[in-house]
């Protein structure tokens, strides 16, 4: 950025320095815009943690000047050692599984085991966002793992009567984290909360029911 674009963005309340390595930003919220320029320290910290997962190569050190506590997260294990968190408590009937792959410039990355449980655990993210309402790149899990399931269990005969596998069936106690890796997310909402993107449902989907029928 030059000089003058470093000027504009401080006009907002955003004060950024160069040191010799990177760059700190310092935010100042203006009580005239914010309903309250309280940060809430276990938000902040919750989602340093999810990034610190994500990003297992970074060590993130969290620090609140006010009050003088501080966090340093870093998790080796990525994706897998976030599922193990997630299981904790519960019957698990596998070791994680784990896939990262890169096709047509999307990666795709996740983790999953299935427990005794009767729920569905499953987070979801695009490009580090948080999308807790999910969207294409869920739907194309879902679809991908149903498929896989379903054509193991009719090339070995394990659906009786009638009745196939459903999308549900596939889901309980299944624990995954999903991770995917792409250009120009097209997020619904204002929260970026759910990915709007068609294209990545299919290859989402093929990654992972290719993935799964090695098993």
């Amino acid at each position: 950025k030059t000089a003058s674009d470093v000027s504009e963005i401080e006009k907002l309340g955003i004060k950024i320095q160069f040191p010799e390595h990177g760059a700190i930003i310092k935010f100042y919220p203006d009580p005239d815009i914010f309903e309250t320029t309280e940060f809430s320290y276990e938000t902040i910290l919750a989602r340093l943690t999810d990034l610190s997962y994500l990003n297992p190569q970074l060590t993130i050190t969290f620090l609140d000047e006010a009050s003088g506590r501080k966090d340093i997260l870093h998790h080796e294990g990525g994706l897998i050692e976030l599922v193990r968190h997630l299981s904790e408590g519960k019957e698990a009937l596998m070791e994680p599984l784990y896939l990262k792959e890169e096709v047509d410039s999307h990666m795709v990355e996740f983790s999953l085991l299935y427990t005794t449980d009767v729920q569905e655990t499953l987070m979801s993210f695009v490009n580090n966002i948080s999308t807790p309402e999910g969207g294409t790149h869920v739907a194309g899990f879902h679809q991908g793992l149903s498929r896989a399931i379903q054509d193991y269990a009719r090339s070995n005969n394990k659906i009786k009567g009638v009745e196939d596998i459903t999308g549900d069936d596939v889901k309980e106690g299944v624990i995954a984290v999903l991770h995917v890796k792409m250009q120009n997310p097209q997020f619904e909402g204002q929260t970026k909360s759910k990915l709007g993107n068609s294209s990545v449902r299919g290859i989402v989907q093929s990654v992972t029911a290719k993935f799964m029928k090695t098993f």
